[in-house]
């Protein structure tokens, strides 16, 4: 094989980097308005303690928990 056949052509490459772009945007854009981002920035907001923050973080998953049960 020689050393042209190896490397993909521009166009691919120009494709992989624009789908790679789109998914980096879209998980970013999805981390933004996660629900618990979105909590915590508000909670925090309001009571300005980062201990609240992380309580009621770590209670969201916690006490459902023996509902489920």
């Amino acid at each position: 094989m020689s050393a042209s056949e190896t490397v993909a052509p521009r166009s691919e490459r120009s494709r992989f980097w624009r789908i790679a772009g789109a998914g980096a945007a879209f998980q970013a854009g999805t981390a933004a308005v996660d629900s618990t981002t979105v909590m915590s920035a508000r909670l925090f907001q309001l009571t300005g303690s980062t201990v609240a923050v992380s309580t009621i973080l770590w209670l969201g998953w916690l006490l459902p928990q023996p509902f489920v049960c």
